[in-house]
Formats: structure tokens, C-alpha cells, sequence
């Protein structure tokens, strides 16, 4: 086949491209013939193979730092932590002598570039991609230099699919055909010059009119021209792929890239003047030579040693191995402000800064997290600097005194250095950085930039960076007009730039660009589960292991005092401290003293969360599996990190993957969430089935099993089994992947042909066939049979069979590789622990990387469901949960038939009830239904999960129970103890353990909670239930005093519900406590909610605004408005009597007292009710009357054993159902409820002819009951 590029002026040039037949492609009757041997095609236009090098490697000198002692200062936690683990500090050693150190430039001028992130603004620079990364300095064989590598001329590649009406025996002559005709498209959109061949690819995606394997004309052209509709068809061609896809993902696919690596390239050119504030900037063209410009390091040394391993053999050398990762550069960082009164943004007052020079991607941390520190600060506008504050701040330290003049230059030369203390290089107090003094906030922020810009940091760590910090300051940095703003990133913009500051979205993609941001509480959302996500919560939970004090925030004593008011009794909460007016701290030496640790100690306890919580290791090790960007996977990615993960193993096979979402639309039926809007604003939401953001929806499919629990109190052992990795082993079992089922249960048996008409149309539109029906009639198939189906209209019916005995998918294969990736991790772990030499750097990194492993199999699923993913396939989804459903009603057959009771279940586990106090016994039951369930099964693994030696259950996913601590250890211990004929052992010990219950969410007041937590621990206690229920009754009548009496803490009466979206957003605001509390603080605080009237962006008011995420903290209080309970709530600070920020009009109430009755009428008793429900002897009425509630209107009330579900709104009930039921309890003449049968239609309401409630529910004549009595 002849290839032709074309020039604008439509005249073909001959272009070098393979010649894979001898049909000529012909542009304005001009026969054009080229011949072009294959091999200078694939160098030129193919995917870039890895070409050989001989750059040679040569191992460095051995290394020494030149340490110093440090002087301890004595100071708060935020330093003093540091300055006492030096002299603990362990020393972990790097093996230099084992890596080979890369140059600067090889032979060949072949630079060696290590890569950690990426990016490109497809937008205004089509076809240019940016890396980042470190390249080794010339100057310095021991020091790494931060480098930006540009590169341009990337181009735009497309698959045009032929009319399957078209095909002919000649394959060359339909080619051509789609080429003559889009030789005219590209005039029409003004495609000048192109290059064009045929290709050969799979399909197994959403469109089902598109082959399984067929032959593409694949086109290349420019970037700079246009990008193509998605939409467009031919009369030759019925489908185009790739008009939107990105060059970073082209070149990411293409190269393979799993993650930060080593980089060789060819033919850089050194940039002047740069185009990044990095030390370097280097550029190469895409299409530069014969060969790919860039290469893999580490394919370049695999393919050398294959190559030399015969004469290395021979000549006894040592093999070329890759180097180890640089170190980086990190920072972290913290940003104090204020508000300014009556303006409607926050201006900054400080920020805290503390460095590590030689943080280490694959190595664990030593005890010394930081080597120096910075903090600058200003006083705002309507406040001065204390007169005697620069001079006395030296007197407390060295580390409060200013930098001194040769710090940066000493950790300029320090920074990068391979040293063989992971810990970093000790220095003196006066290389230990120190604290800046400016007098205005614009002044501030150009010294920022300054030391930010000297220090170079590559990562940069904080707490609510996107969602507050980074959009402040760069706010700020456009309301000041500050120079060089972007020295924030690592790219330079021009004066033309524009910044969408309101977009969260943009700001994570394109705030920064060159250094790795990593926000803990973005990260923590996955890898914790807390009450809430706020600072404080999470470093108590986190790191309150670690047995100190340090654990909490270092809030200054007077600001304390001040936001507590006359009441001590409140703990502070993240929102209130981070929206606390912080100008009472510069009146005085002392105060800006307590402002400066409070600023460096957030920081501080920033970086020991990160660290504890291992979150770069971890994520360097996720992104290394799926094959993404870091900073992508640092920014809590999820969707996007498991799409890369398919867009890797089915491209490497020949697949055309979906098209990425366009610009506009969100998600496949046009409104779901995008990636970022998903994983940024719902990370801590787990994804619905089929569902997206944005409010609870009906799902898409049906989603897991819930058997309907056998309620009641148990004292004998229940058996909680489960299966492991349910969903991706059903994946693995039944081999369900796009490439082995039907492919109408992937497309829904829409025949779409465009992809913009299967995003506009709706899900119900397109799903012509019951997936329902498909998934029942495969289901069906799990015993070997096989069934008919009619598919739509079509008349013939075909036989549908899982695809078990095919040859396995690549979703299956992709999920066994990491599945037993980390069980040979699993197993080095096993064996570096029982052995004599443990190394814990090495042990740490296969824990982290089997975590990441579990992480990145356990997620797979979630995109098949998600309808923002791009590998969503409902269909596919809909299998696997009715093939998990399908397995546990299996597994509970199996289990009843064995004459053993299932008393509950939940999508992939069961309780057994053992009906035995031997625990030996109750194993020995686990184990031989393990055996009988997993004999059934190839993949799939039932296994013990948990005994509970009592249990209350109380609904679905309602239980509280004894958890028996390592049962089957002791089950060990206990044989071993008998055959030696030794005395019994004690019987395990056991913790309590509860399962949705009202007093494990965060939405109950702590009072609720502590008596609910009592009255569970009466409960399971074991005691007669007599006793059992007098101990309660006690209990409730005694808190009930206490709290009529004003005896119990402040703190006890605070109710937190989180925000589902911005409080502005909220229809039923008055029905919602919380969002009145949000919106009166927004308001308090000057925040707007949209662009104020001057031109600066709208901000937060005096620190951050609350949004969607926030847990926000109220008390039901008595103000003497005569409103409803849920308008009366308020902020522990405004119950103080201190308002937050600056003081309004209608500031609140002066005297506010705690609503007594709605804690014990709505707080108290229903939690408690709920808990005894199921135990006879007690009823809401005596529960009532314990707390000193009228009873009358609890006698014939039922109780909901399943409560509201967490962050759920509450909805009205219908007013005629409320009216019946009044009538009921109350025994009023109601009104009567019309048979259906007997009018056949839906019933109505008419006037009762008798005065019996229950009859008139009744219909005699049909034998019908249209509302069963409360009787």
C-alpha cells in the first residue's frame, strides 16, 4: 500500500512510510507510488521500540556527608520531636556499591532522566507534553538537579473503521476508498497533511456494530491541526476512535510508563531561555531522527544484557543494573489567615514551611522527618506587628531568629545528595533555616515564593490543600498582583494565563504542575476510616498509638480560651480553630510566638500523619501497578488510576480502548461527575452500583445479596465466614471480562453508532435488552446448562453460556496477575520475618507494595459500574453482582443442608449460628463448611472471618456482638496444651464489636452514644434479663437527671453531620440543623456564595468556607424563638458566646440553654429503643418513662430497628398515611381505605361507616387487608 502525506496546498509529498501492498492512494487523480522499506516506518510513525544503547555506567566514589551536630533549643513539639530523635536516629545504609550512578549525558548525548510527573495543556498547547523530574549534576557526581524535558511535535492518531457493507475480498481496495474520502474530510476541517496505513485491531467494547478484530485506517497528523468530531461517519467509514484522546496518554501507552523510572534521551536540547524554574530545561522533538527520542532505562539495560551476556559471561564484569531513585526535595507546608472586616476574602498572616532535603521514594523514613524549617509572617491590614518582635524573637532560639544569609546556599548544595542517613544531613541551628518578618501580605508572599523557589522542593505535603489552602493562595497571589506567581509550580505561564480559581478540578490539574502535591486529607479518605476527616480527628486516631500528647493541635492557649468563652467544657473543633480570628495574636511578643508554633506545629503533625499513614510510599507503589501519573494517584484518582490500569493491559493486546468523555459532557449518559469532580468532592463515598455523584439514585443494576436477618440475642457462637475478594474472584471464577461474554451485555443492545449519540441518549433508551433477563438466563448456566434467548426484536434466539471454559480474559488475567504478585509478596514477607537478618527498609517496601496490590485488585470492579468510567459496562457489573448474589444463597443452601442455621448474610459473607458454648467445637463447624463450600468452587475461598461469642442482631447491617480475640491461635495453643496433657487454657478474651448501629455513626450526640453504649455492654454481658433490664432502666433514669440538672459536660450534647453537598445547595435548609449552622457561619465569616461585587474571586472568610465534605458540629439549644427543633441549632462557639470572625447584625441569641427534652425524647430514646427492641420485658413507653417522658405517646408506637442511614435526608411522610395512623392509636372514627379489587383501581379514600379502626382497613368481601393494623 502507498502512503501519502499531504501538504496544505494539497499537493502530496512523499512522506517515509511502509509499503504493506501495491494500491496506490490517489489525491486529485495524482498517482502517487512510494516504497519505503517497513523497518524506516517503524522507527518514523509505529508505536517506539526500545532501542539498544551503549552508554556506559560508572559507579561512584563512596559518598560522605559532611555532618554537623545539631545545638538543641528547647522550644515546643514541633521542633523539640526532632532535636530528641537525633540522638536516636538510625541509620539506614545505602548499598551505593550494588546501583550504577547515571551521568549526565552518555555517549551519544544521552541524557538520563528520572521522570515523577507529568503535563499538558491540550488546550493552548496541543501536541506538547511537559516531564519533570531530576537529572544528575555535571558539576557534582553526588547531587541531583530538578529538570523540565519538553516534548513537542507529539501528534494526533485516529482509527477509521470501514463499512462492514463495504468489505470485499480486497482489503486494499476498501482502504483505499476510506482514504480517498477522508482525503476530502481533512480539507473540510482543514487538515493539511496527514500520514496514513492500515492497522489491525481488536474491539470488545460499547458499540456493538463494531468487529471483534477488523482492519483500521489508523492516520497520524500534526497537533497543530484541528481534532476531529467523535461523531464522525463516512460514507466509508462508520466509526473514528481517538479524536479526543490525549498525547500524554499516547505517550504513556506507548512507552509503557508505569510510574516514576529512568529515562534515556536522545538528541535534548538544552533550552534558552527556560521555559520552567527548574535548574534545567531540555526539549526534543517527537519526530526528531529515525528513533524514538525516549526510552525506558531499564528496556535499554534488558536489552544490553542480552545482547553482552555471552562476553560479560566470559570477562567476569558486572552487570549494568538500574540506578535507585533520586532523592526529592520535601515540604510541608501549612497557611494561617484571617479575614479582613466586611470584605469577602481572607488574607494571609503567615506561612510554616518544614524541609527534607533527601526524602526517598522506595526507603522508609528515619526518626528525623525534617532537617530545617522556615515560617514567614505579616500582620494584616487593620493590625501592627508587636514593636519588640524582631528582637525578641532570636532570644528564644536560634530556630525563631531570622535565616541565616547562607542557608539556602548550604541547602542548595545539600539538597539532592545521595547520603547514607535516610534521615537527611544534620546541620547547625544556623543552617536550620528560621523566620521572616514582613510588614504586609504582599510582601509575605513574595518572600514565600522566593525561599520557595530557592528550595525547589519537588513534593509538597499538606492538610486540605485542595480543597483550601492552594486555592488561597493562589487567590491571593492575583488580588496582590505578585510577581511570578506561578514559582508556586515549576512552569512558567505568561501574563495572558487565566486562572480558574473557583474550579477545583482545574486546580489540581493545573495549579502546579512539577510538584508532587500530596493533601492528607484527601489520601486519608482511603486509607482510614474517621469520624471525620479533620485534622484533629485524624491525628488522634492516627497517631495516638504513638503514646504522647503530641498527638493533638498546639492551639495557643489564648486563642483557646477565647473561642471557649466561660465554658470549658467544649472541645474544640477543626472548623471553629481553622476559622478563629488569629488578630488577637499579634498583640503582643509572646502571642506571635504561640502564632509561629501553632503555624510550624500543623505542619509538623501534617508530616507524621503522611508518614504513619505511608502515604507516598504507597501511592508510588499504586501508581507503579496501574500505570498512571503520580500526581494523578497523589490526588486521590481512583477511577482514573483503575482506568489506566485496563488502557495499559488492553492496549499491549491490540485493543482500541473507548474514547475518553469529551470536554462538556459528564459521563456516558451526559450527567454524571467527571474523574476529578468524582474523586475529589465524593472521595469518601463508596461508590453505588451503576450510581453517580450528585444525590442518591436508583441503582443502574442490582447490587449485592442482604438475607433477611433472624433478629434477636444469641449467647451461643456465631461463625461469621466470608469469602475473599468476592467480586474479583467471581471475576477470575467465571472469567467474565469484554472479551469473553456476549457483547450485547456489554453495549445493553444499544445500536448506536456514534459515541456522541450514545452519550446524549438516556441509559433506558439505549438498554433494549432486559440486562435483568440476560444476567438471570447466564446465572442460569452456573450448573452447565445452557439457555435460549431472543434478543430485542430479533426473532432468532441464540445460547447463552458464561464463558467459563474459554480462554481467559484480560480483566481476569489483570486481576490474577496482582493477585499473585502480592502472594509472592506475601511470601518474601514470611520469610524475612522468621529469619535471623530482617532488613526493615527492604520489609517495609513488600508491605507496602502488597497493600497497594490489595488496594488496585479490590478496585477493579468499581469501573464497570461507575458511569464516569470509561470502561463502564453495566452489563458486566449486573453479572457479577447476581453471580454474587447467586453464590450466597448457593453457599446458605449448602450450609442449612448440612442441619446448621444462617441467622444473616451480606453480599459476600454469612453468620452461623453453632448453637454450642465450646469453641473448639464452633471451629471445628467453620472448618467443615469451608471445606464443603470451597470444593465447589475453583477460585473462590469461603474462609473464617470472625467468632462472636454473643451477639444482638438487630436488622440488616445492624448488630452489636463479643468479638473473640485470635480464635483460631488459641484453638492452637489449646490442642497443643492438651496433647502435653497441661492444664486448660483461659478462655479467649473478647471485644465488643458493632456493625451500623446508631452509637457507632457520627450524626449522635456523644450523650446518645455513651448510653447506647452502655446499654450494649448490659446487653452482652451475659447476666439474666432481668437484671439485664433493671440495669438499664437504672442507667437511663439516672443520665436523665444528670442531664436535667446541667451536670454533664457541654461536649456531651454536640451532634456532627457532615455536609453531602454545599450548604448553599440545600432545597430544605430549615429541616436540616447543620446546614443552618453552615450557612450562618459562611455568612458570619463574609464568605458569599457567589463572586462578590469587587473583582476578587470569592473566597472563604476568615480561613476557609464550608463546603461539601465539612462535618459541621451543633447543639439543639432553647433561644426563645418558638421555632422548631431543627432551626435552634447552633456551633459550640456561638453557644460560648463567641461568635466567629467579625460580628454581624444578627448575630445569635445572648442566652442559649441546652434543649433538654429533644436530647432525651430524640437522642436518647431512640437510640436505645432500637438496641432493646428484640428483648422482651421493656417497651418504648418504659424506656420513656425512665427519662421522664410523658409515656402516653409511646404505647402503641413501633419501633424502626433500622434507623436512617448515615448522611441520609430525612423525607416527609404523606399526610394521608399520617392521618390513618393517628386515627389508629388515638381510636378515632378514620377514614376508610377503598378495596382495589372492588373498584379495580387504585384505592381511595371515603368517608368510614364504622368507628372500628382495624375493620375499616379490611375488605370482606376480597379478603383483603390494604393496611395492616397496628393491633
Amino acid at each position: 500500500m502507498t502512503f501519502v502525506s499531504t501538504h496544505e496546498n494539497g499537493t502530496p509529498s512523499k512522506t517515509k512510510a511502509p509499503l504493506v501492498d501495491q494500491t496506490s492512494f490517489v489525491r486529485d487523480k495524482v498517482m502517487t507510488e512510494l516504497e519505503v522499506s517497513a523497518a524506516d516506518f517503524e522507527d518514523d510513525f509505529d508505536t517506539p521500540h526500545q532501542a539498544t544503547s551503549q552508554t556506559v555506567f560508572t559507579a561512584p566514589s563512596s559518598l560522605t556527608s559532611n555532618e554537623t551536630e545539631v545545638k538543641p533549643d528547647p522550644t515546643v513539639g514541633w521542633l523539640a520531636a526532632e532535636q530528641e530523635s537525633m540522638a536516636l536516629n538510625a541509620d539506614w545504609s545505602d548499598e551505593l556499591s550494588a546501583f550504577s550512578q547515571p551521568t549526565l549525558f552518555g555517549r551519544d548525548d544521552k541524557l538520563h532522566f528520572f521522570w515523577f510527573d507529568a503535563y499538558e495543556d491540550i488546550r493552548t498547547q496541543p501536541g506538547v507534553i511537559f516531564l519533570f523530574g531530576k537529572i544528575k549534576d555535571s558539576q557534582c557526581p553526588s547531587k541531583f538537579r530538578s529538570c523540565c524535558l519538553r516534548i513537542k511535535d507529539l501528534e494526533r492518531r485516529i482509527y477509521l473503521l470501514p463499512r462492514p457493507d463495504l468489505v470485499d475480498s480486497d482489503s486494499g481496495s476498501l482502504l483505499k476508498e476510506v482514504y480517498t474520502e477522508f482525503r476530502e474530510i481533512s480539507t473540510e476541517h482543514k487538515i493539511g497533511k496527514f500520514r496514513c496505513k492500515k492497522s489491525t485491531k481488536r474491539y470488545a467494547f460499547d458499540f456493538a456494530d463494531v468487529p471483534v478484530e477488523a482492519e483500521y485506517l489508523e492516520v497520524r497528523y500534526a497537533a497543530s491541526f484541528p481534532a476531529l468530531p467523535a461523531d464522525l461517519q463516512g460514507k466509508t467509514f462508520s466509526h473514528v476512535f481517538g479524536t479526543n484522546t490525549s498525547f500524554l496518554e499516547n505517550f504513556i501507552l506507548d512507552l509503557q510508563l508505569r510510574g516514576p523510572c529512568w529515562l534515556e534521551i536522545r538528541t535534548a536540547v538544552e533550552l534558552r531561555p527556560q521555559i520552567s524554574w527548574c535548574h534545567a530545561d531540555y526539549e526534543v522533538s517527537w519526530r526528531s531522527g529515525t528513533q524514538c527520542p525516549v526510552a525506558k532505562l531499564s528496556t535499554i539495560l534488558e536489552q544490553q544484557k542480552q545482547q553482552t551476556s555471552g562476553s560479560d559471561a566470559q570477562s567476569g564484569a558486572k552487570p549494568f543494573t538500574v540506578p535507585q531513585a533520586p532523592p526529592l526535595c520535601l515540604v510541608a507546608i501549612n497557611v494561617k489567615s484571617v479575614t479582613q472586616p466586611h470584605a469577602s476574602h481572607s488574607e494571609i498572616v503567615s506561612i510554616g514551611l518544614l524541609i527534607d532535603h533527601n526524602y526517598s521514594l522506595d526507603r522508609p523514613v528515619g526518626k528525623n522527618l525534617f532537617q530545617s524549617h522556615y515560617l514567614v509572617l505579616a500582620p494584616p491590614k487593620d493590625a501592627a506587628l508587636p514593636y519588640d518582635l524582631r528582637t525578641k524573637l532570636p532570644s528564644w532560639g536560634n530556630q525563631y531568629g531570622p535565616p541565616s544569609p547562607t542557608w539556602l546556599s548550604a541547602q542548595s548544595e545539600m539538597d539532592g545528595k545521595l547520603t547514607t542517613n535516610s534521615s537527611g544531613p544534620k546541620q547547625s541551628s544556623a543552617g536550620n533555616g528560621g523566620v521572616d518578618i514582613e510588614t504586609n501580605e504582599r510582601a509575605l508572599l513574595g518572600r514565600f515564593l522566593t525561599r520557595l523557589h530557592k528550595l525547589d522542593p519537588d513534593l509538597i505535603i499538606g492538610h486540605d490543600l485542595w480543597g483550601h489552602q492552594i486555592e488561597l493562595l493562589i487567590q491571593r497571589f492575583m488580588a496582590n498582583k505578585v510577581a511570578h506567581w506561578h514559582r508556586i509550580g515549576r512552569l512558567r505561564r505568561s501574563g495572558q494565563f487565566t486562572v480558574n480559581a473557583t474550579s477545583r478540578a482545574w486546580l489540581i490539574r493545573n495549579a502546579m504542575p512539577g510538584r508532587l502535591v500530596c493533601d492528607t486529607r484527601v489520601s486519608a479518605r482511603e486509607l482510614v476510616r474517621s469520624r471525620t476527616y479533620n485534622l484533629s480527628d485524624l491525628a488522634s486516631q492516627v497517631l495516638a498509638d504513638m503514646g504522647s500528647a503530641s498527638s493533638c493541635r498546639q492551639v495557643p492557649a489564648h486563642l483557646r480560651h477565647l473561642l471557649h468563652g466561660i465554658d470549658g467544657g467544649i472541645e474544640l473543633a477543626d472548623l471553629e480553630i481553622d476559622s478563629a480570628d488569629l488578630r488577637c495574636l499579634f498583640a503582643s511578643s509572646d502571642l506571635a510566638k504561640q502564632l509561629i508554633d501553632f503555624c510550624l506545629s500543623d505542619a509538623h503533625l501534617v508530616l507524621r500523619l503522611a508518614h504513619q499513614l505511608q502515604i507516598l510510599p504507597l501511592a508510588v507503589q499504586i501508581t507503579s501497578i496501574c500505570g498512571n501519573v503520580l500526581s494523578r494517584t497523589l490526588s486521590g484518582g481512583r477511577a482514573e488510576r483503575n482506568e489506566a490500569l485496563l488502557l495499559h493491559a488492553f492496549t499491549q493486546h491490540g485493543y482500541i480502548v473507548p474514547d475518553p468523555p469529551q470536554q462538556g459532557r459528564r459521563g456516558r449518559g451526559g450527567t454524571g461527575p467527571t474523574h476529578d469532580e468524582w474523586d475529589v468532592e465524593h472521595a469518601d463515598e463508596p461508590a453505588q452500583p451503576g450510581g453517580t455523584a450528585g444525590g442518591r439514585r436508583k441503582p443502574a443494576y442490582i447490587g449485592g445479596l442482604v438475607l433477611e436477618p433472624k433478629k434477636g440475642f444469641y449467647d451461643k457462637y456465631i461463625l461469621l465466614l466470608d469469602f475473599n475478594s468476592l467480586y474479583p474472584s467471581i471475576i477470575q471464577e467465571f472469567n467474565i471480562c469484554f472479551t469473553t461474554v456476549d457483547r450485547e451485555l456489554i453495549t445493553g443492545g444499544a445500536k448506536t453508532t456514534t459515541s456522541a449519540a450514545k452519550e446524549d441518549s438516556s441509559a433506558e433508551h439505549n438498554e433494549s435488552v432486559d440486562l435483568d433477563a440476560m444476567v438471570a438466563c447466564l446465572l442460569s448456566t452456573v450448573q452447565g446448562a445452557s439457555v435460549n434467548l431472543t434478543m430485542g426484536a430479533d426473532p432468532s434466539t441464540r445460547k447463552l453460556r458464561l464463558p467459563i471454559e474459554q480462554t481467559a480474559g484480560l480483566l481476569p488475567a489483570e486481576i490474577r496477575r496482582l493477585v499473585e504478585s502480592r502472594r509472592e509478596v506475601k511470601k518474601l514477607i514470611a520469610s524475612a520475618t522468621t529469619g535471623s537478618n530482617v532488613d526493615p527498609s527492604q520489609l517495609a517496601q513488600w508491605n507496602t507494595r502488597q497493600a497497594a496490590l490489595k488496594l488496585t485488585a479490590n478496585s477493579v470492579y468499581g469501573c464497570l459500574g461507575f458511569a464516569a468510567s470509561r470502561f463502564c459496562a453495566r452489563g458486566l457489573a449486573a453479572l457479577v453482582t447476581g453471580l454474587g448474589r447467586a453464590v450466597l444463597m448457593n453457599t446458605r443452601d449448602l450450609v442449612e443442608n448440612m442441619n446448621f442455621e444462617v441467622i444473616y448474610g451480606d453480599t459476600d459473607s454469612i453468620m452461623v449460628n453453632t448453637n454450642t458454648t465450646d469453641l473448639m467445637v464452633a471451629l471445628s463447624i467453620g472448618e467443615k463448611v469451608r471445606q464443603e463450600v470451597n470444593k465447589h468452587y475453583r477460585l473462590l475461598e469461603l474462609d473464617t472471618d470472625g467468632v462472636y461469642a454473643a451477639m444482638l442482631l438487630l436488622a440488616k447491617k445492624k448488630y452489636a456482638a463479643l468479638s473473640v480475640s485470635n480464635p483460631v491461635q488459641w484453638a492452637a495453643a489449646c490442642r497443643a496444651a492438651q496433647a502435653k496433657q497441661l492444664a486448660p487454657l483461659a478462655p479467649p478474651s473478647t471485644k465488643p464489636e458493632m456493625k451500623g448501629l446508631d452509637i457507632v455513626r457520627r450524626d449522635w450526640s456523644a450523650l446518645a452514644i455513651a448510653v447506647g453504649k452502655r446499654c450494649v455492654a448490659a446487653l452482652l454481658s451475659g447476666d439474666p434479663k432481668d437484671v439485664v433490664l433493671e440495669r438499664i432502666h437504672t442507667d437511663l433514669t439516672e443520665t436523665a437527671e444528670k442531664v436535667r440538672e446541667g451536670k454533664l459536660p457541654l461536649s456531651d450534647f454536640i451532634i456532627t453531620k457532615m455536609l453531602t453537598k454545599s450548604p448553599e445547595e440545600y432545597t430544605d435548609a430549615k429541616s436540616l440543623p447543620h446546614v443552618l449552622v453552615a450557612l450562618r457561619l459562611n455568612k458570619t465569616q463574609g464568605a458569599t456564595s457567589g463572586q462578590p461585587d469587587n473583582k476578587e474571586p470569592a473566597s472563604c472568610g476568615t480561613g476557609r468556607r464550608i463546603r461539601a465534605g465539612d462535618a459541621v458540629d451543633y447543639i439543639i439549644c432553647n433561644d426563645g424563638s418558638g421555632l422548631s427543633a431543627t432551626q435552634r441549632g447552633y456551633s459550640p462557639t456561638e453557644f460560648a458566646g463567641r461568635g466567629l470572625g467579625q460580628p454581624t447584625i444578627d448575630q445569635q441569641p445572648a442566652n442559649l440553654t441546652v434543649d433538654v427534652n429533644y436530647y432525651l425524647a430524640h437522642q436518647i430514646h431512640p437510640v436505645v429503643s432500637r438496641l432493646v427492641a428484640p428483648i422482651e420485658g421493656t417497651s418504648p413507653a418504659r424506656i420513656a418513662d425512665c427519662l421522664g417522658l410523658d409515656p402516653a405517646g409511646y404505647r402503641r408506637q413501633g419501633v424502626d430497628l433500622t434507623g436512617a442511614d448515615e448522611d441520609e435526608e430525612v423525607s416527609f411522610i404523606d399526610p394521608l398515611v399520617v392521618f390513618l395512623l393517628y386515627c389508629v392509636f388515638f381510636y378515632l372514627t378514620p377514614e376508610r381505605l377503598v378495596c382495589p379489587p372492588s373498584v379495580r383501581y387504585p384505592s381511595f379514600i371515603a368517608r368510614s361507616e364504622i368507628s372500628s379502626a382495624s375493620q375499616s382497613m379490611s375488605c370482606h368481601a376480597f379478603g383483603v387487608n390494604n393496611l395492616s393494623s397496628p393491633r
